[in-house]
Formats: C-alpha cells, sequence, structure tokens
C-alpha cells in the first residue's frame, strides 16, 4: 500500500491507493481509495515507501531511506481538510496504516466516505464525517410532461435530485400506489432516449464515478436522512436525497418478478462506455454495479453536462 500526501500550512490531502506503481508511468486510478485521504500538520512524518504529493505544485515525492526523494512526476487530483462534525471512539479501523508517534494528533480523511479519524494516544478516534462544500441547487423543468424536478449541481453536472416522475406505457409506481410515484419517481422497465426533459439524458458510469470522487463513494452524502430501515451513523445529505425507494425483479433467477426492498434498496438505469446499459443499486451505504436488468424496472435519474 501507498499513501499520497499533500501540505501546506497545516493544510494536506493524502489519497491512499492500493498497489501503487510509483516507479511505473502510471499510479493507480485515482478513484479507487482504500484509506486515508486527508491529513493535517506542519510537516509530514517521512514513512518509508509511502507516496506524497507536495501542496504547490502536485509533484510526487517518495519517502525512501528515511528522507523524501522527488519522482519525478505529477498527481491528478488534491483534496482538502474540512471542518469535523463529532467525536466518537472507533474500533477495527481498515486500510489506515499505525498510529504512530509521528502521526500522534494528526487528522486523516478516509478517501472512499469522507469520514475523519484523528491518531491520539497511539490509537484512531473517529471524528465524524467531514463537512461538505455548498452544491448549487436548481429546478429542471419537462414541458412535455409538466413536470418539475429539482436538481443539484456536482463538479460540471447538473443531477436531477429526484427519480424520473413521467409517465410512459410500461412504467409502474412501487406496489402499483400512485402516491409512491409522487414520493420516489416511477420505475421503468428500460430507458429510451426522450424520457429525459430536453437537454437531459441518462447518467453514464462515468458520471456516477465523478459524482463519488466529488462526495464520496459511500452514502451519507448522498442518502435521504429519512426513510431507511438501517440506522446509519450520521446522515449529511447534500441535497441529492436518494430514498430507499425499492425496486422491481428477481432476487435470484428462480424467483416471480416482485417489488423488492422497499426502505432498504433502490436502483437505477446507467450506462458503461460501450452503451450496454446496466443497474446501480444502493443500500445506503454502498453501490453495486450490475448488468442484471433483464426483467426488472428500475428509477431514473437525469443528468445535464456543461
Amino acid at each position: 500500500m501507498a499513501t499520497r500526501f499533500a501540505y501546506k500550512n497545516r493544510k494536506a490531502s493524502v489519497l491512499c491507493v492500493k498497489n501503487a506503481n510509483i516507479d511505473g508511468e502510471e499510479i493507480a486510478d485515482s478513484n479507487a481509495f482504500y484509506g486515508p485521504a486527508s491529513m493535517e500538520f506542519s510537516e509530514p512524518a517521512c514513512i518509508e515507501d509511502l507516496l506524497y504529493v507536495a501542496y504547490e505544485d502536485g509533484s510526487l515525492i517518495v519517502c525512501r531511506d528515511g528522507s523524501f526523494k522527488s519522482t519525478g512526476r505529477k498527481s491528478r487530483k488534491k483534496s482538502v481538510v474540512v471542518d469535523v462534525a463529532a467525536d466518537t471512539s472507533v474500533k477495527n479501523l481498515k486500510y489506515l496504516f499505525p498510529c504512530t508517534a509521528g502521526l500522534n494528533g494528526k487528522v486523516f480523511r478516509t478517501g472512499d466516505d469522507f469520514y475523519l479519524y484523528r491518531c491520539k494516544n497511539y490509537k484512531w478516534h473517529g471524528l465524524g464525517y467531514a463537512r461538505r462544500k455548498g452544491f448549487p441547487k436548481g429546478v429542471a423543468y419537462d414541458s412535455l410532461s409538466g413536470e418539475s424536478y429539482k436538481t443539484i449541481t456536482v463538479g460540471s453536472t447538473e443531477w436531477m435530485a429526484e427519480n424520473l416522475r413521467k409517465k410512459v406505457p410500461g412504467s409502474v409506481c412501487y406496489d402499483n400506489k400512485p402516491d409512491n410515484c409522487k414520493k420516489y419517481g416511477r420505475m421503468y422497465p428500460s430507458y429510451k432516449d426522450g424520457m429525459c426533459p430536453v437537454g437531459w439524458t441518462l447518467p453514464a458510469k462515468g458520471d456516477w464515478d465523478q459524482l463519488f470522487t466529488e462526495v464520496g463513494l459511500y452514502g451519507a452524502y448522498l442518502r435521504s436522512e429519512a426513510g431507511w430501515f438501517l440506522d446509519f451513523k450520521e446522515n449529511k445529505d447534500i441535497g441529492f436525497s436518494v430514498y430507499p425507494a425499492g425496486w422491481f425483479g428477481r432476487r435470484n433467477s428462480y424467483d416471480e418478478p416482485a417489488f423488492l426492498d422497499l426502505s432498504m434498496r433502490t436502483a437505477w438505469f446507467s450506462y458503461d462506455d460501450a452503451g450496454r446499459v446496466f443497474s446501480i443499486m444502493f443500500d445506503g451505504e454502498s453501490f453495486d454495479f450490475s448488468s442484471a436488468v433483464v426483467g426488472s424496472m428500475l428509477y431514473i435519474r437525469c443528468v445535464q453536462k456543461e
């Protein structure tokens, strides 16, 4: 495991990547974070074989034989340290390197979910989720259906903050109850061009990846604050407001199709770089990408890009 740091005036970002090739042309994909993503200090400890990022110019530096050495390359991304919201003891941390004397008192942020930890008295302590910057809100109007939707802009992409409610042949409400369409949107057997409002489209996998890069791979900032069966440790909904709206399909190949997982999960249509349609399922904490969409009825969120 290797870790990348950036530092200046006690502000820093550090991205922990798995199986990084620090001598090759490429480092692991910058979205593949497995551990500490931020820290705060006056000077970083030189931890052997860890990869650091200089704050000023993004140049990559490796700790070798107790001193920092330039690799001659630069990183693609950095993040910033932000305020914390809580102070709770955490056990059984994964992917964090040992809380040693050189790190005592330092604050780290995980790259997958932006959860903060402090190294104190040689033990890791959870500080809660990082407070996130504001994300612009708006409204999208569908002139064909007469529906309007709340929107939220993350990075360069404007997302619908609600599921599509456009009534088309074959679409249904969960449990065939109209009130569920008002609350959760409609479920569709497939996506076809023209279903999203004019100027909007179905999000590709790359759009979801960018969303996770900006907000966090796990769900604290994306799930709604209410409606979930599970009691999550914190909710930090930025306005994306994913409700556990369920889906329709087969849990196993031998099951009959049915309405499933209300209050537990939800699922949408998306597509990959090759144009193949697949589903994204969300359980409040993590996202599962699957190609199993035949016979399923899923929700749709639309995006508009700059």
